[in-house]
């Protein structure tokens, strides 16, 4: 049997032709080229990205090595009208898209085999590396589609546009094989794919792009430090420069990277001669803890991140004024590498639902909320918005509320809070004691057993630790290191969780009230 098989160059659809040509059949790579540069997006591990040519480049490889021919079909026209327009069509209609879905129905097995038909490449059947199963079914005397054996892997619903005609020429040789046994019949084979990740698709990178921008700034600042030790005003007249006096000792900004690498925290740079930098101690934090995402969180527009981003502080002068982007001339740049990061992350949860993904700035030392011009969007395209606010009310949701909505005119309709119960009537009413670490009940300083030991929990007596009483802190020798901890005497639980649940219901009844 003639078997036009899909090489995308990934370790799935490599698979599915070796399969197919160790049964017997005649088999002959095809790809469709889909990437005309059109949109501004794409990463380079999607199947539509600006990667594409390395992507066809190994399908051709990996046809050579299997021994089969292979063709590339032009098909990036019609994606354009059908997918593409779709995805933009669709979003700004206020519904959720789903490129995937469309693609296979019209592009990867409608206009590819047919384009190859056309092309005077002959067979009998289309093959795919899809994890799904077309079976025909006699008591409906019709095709259908069953989920493959990976459950983890299951593609069947990415395949229900399919008609009777598509699903009668298709072939899935992986319907019935798990990823993982997939990977291993590729590294047994000799293929160099085996590892190769899966693709993910409309992703635009935004941590990379913004560590990238981050540390334009900390390149731009150690150059003019270097430039101003090493020539004289007139010199920096010349190039158009005035001197910063930047002050070593008060680098605001550090350099980031996508690792949490302790080793890095606290380095020196600028070890070498004259031509290499200035040396000062400097740091390394992670990317997304940079103040360029949470800038990005709060940015109206593009123009609006311009502007913040002018106002970064990056360090100060000797004479203690503040040394921004702007007075590094940086700032145009770093917009220039954020320009794709201000545009949000449309994909959908596993129940379908849309879902907008756009920034992460860290609530400890930032807002710890996704990006405005997300929640927005989802305001604007939806009559019901769900966002999480930080983690912790006081990390998370306060900020959302002082910050986020406050900076942007937003006020959010409902509130969800998550509580540990067992916790709430301990919180707010327990009281606080020194607690020391080795003291005993019965401490040797005052020679008498402390009364607050006596009120303690039994396991807290058999662990040997000791609250002590203001006459033995301080004075026991074991009473090195004190720490703070909680302690609820055991009669008091009855009254405390009596409060926990008057809060209780007042919150339910206010809530109640705000709800009608």
């Amino acid at each position: 049997m003639k078997i036009a098989v899909g090489l995308s160059g990934g370790v799935d659809s490599s698979v599915a032709a070796l399969l197919l040509k160790e049964q017997g059949h005649e088999v002959v790579g095809v790809t469709m080229k889909l990437w005309s540069g059109a949109y501004r997006g794409g990463t380079r591990d999607a199947c539509y990205g600006p990667g594409e040519a390395e992507d066809i480049d190994r399908a051709r490889g990996l046809a050579e090595a299997l021994g089969i021919a292979y063709r590339v079909f032009d098909c990036s026209a019609a994606y354009e009208r059908a997918i593409v327009g779709y995805f933009r069509e669709t979003t700004l209609g206020g519904r959720t898209p789903n490129p995937c879905v469309m693609c296979n129905s019209y592009i990867k097995f409608n206009a590819l085999p047919e384009e190859a038909a056309a092309q005077g490449i002959e067979f009998d059947k289309f093959a795919t590396g899809h994890y799904a199963q077309v079976c025909f079914d006699e008591n409906r005397d019709r095709y259908v589609i069953k989920r493959g054996l990976d459950h983890t892997k299951d593609q069947s619903y990415f395949l229900y546009r399919l008609n009777q005609e598509q699903l009668s020429r298709v072939l899935m040789p992986l319907g019935g094989l798990t990823k993982k046994r997939v990977r291993e019949l590729a590294q047994e084979f000799g293929l160099d794919v085996s590892d190769k990740p899966d693709s993910q698709d409309f992703y635009t990178g935004d941590i990379n792009d913004i560590m990238n921008a981050h540390n334009l700034a900390m390149v731009a600042l150690t150059a003019r430090m270097q430039h101003e030790r090493n020539n004289n005003d007139e010199w920096l007249a010349k190039k158009g420069l005035k001197r910063l006096d930047i002050d070593p000792k008060r680098v605001e900004m550090g350099w980031v990277m996508d690792f949490c690498a302790q080793g890095l925290r606290n380095i020196i740079i600028g070890i070498g001669g004259r031509l290499d930098g200035y040396m000062m101690e400097s740091k390394f934090g992670i990317a997304v803890g940079s103040e360029l995402m949470a800038i990005l969180a709060v940015a109206r527009d593009l123009k609006d991140l311009r502007e913040r981003i002018g106002k970064i502080v990056v360090a100060y002068s000797r004479s203690g004024e503040p040394v921004t982007c702007d007075d590094l001339e940086v700032a145009g740049a770093m917009t220039a590498w954020m320009r794709n990061t201000i545009n949000p992350t449309m994909c959908y949860s596993v129940e379908h639902q849309p879902v907008l993904v756009h920034a992460g700035p860290f609530a400890n030392i930032a807002h710890g909320c996704n990006s405005v011009i997300a929640t927005r969007l989802a305001m604007r395209l939806s009559d019901i918005v769900v966002t999480e606010a930080g983690f912790g009310a006081d990390l998370g949701a306060e900020k959302f509320l002082d910050i986020k909505c406050r900076m942007n005119g937003m006020q959010p309709d409902a509130v969800v809070l998550g509580a540990v119960f067992a916790l709430l009537p301990v919180l707010p009413f327990a009281r606080l004691h020194r607690q020391s670490d080795g003291c005993i009940p019965g401490c040797n300083a005052c020679k008498q057993q402390c009364p607050v030991c006596l009120k303690l929990e039994e396991s807290s007596l058999r662990s040997g630790e000791c609250i002590a009483c203001e006459a033995c802190v301080g004075t026991c020798p074991k009473q090195n290191i004190h720490r703070w901890d909680l302690a609820l005497c055991k009669h008091q639980w009855l009254p405390v969780m009596g409060k926990a649940l008057l809060f209780f219901l007042l919150g339910c009844w206010l809530g109640f009230c705000r709800f009608i």
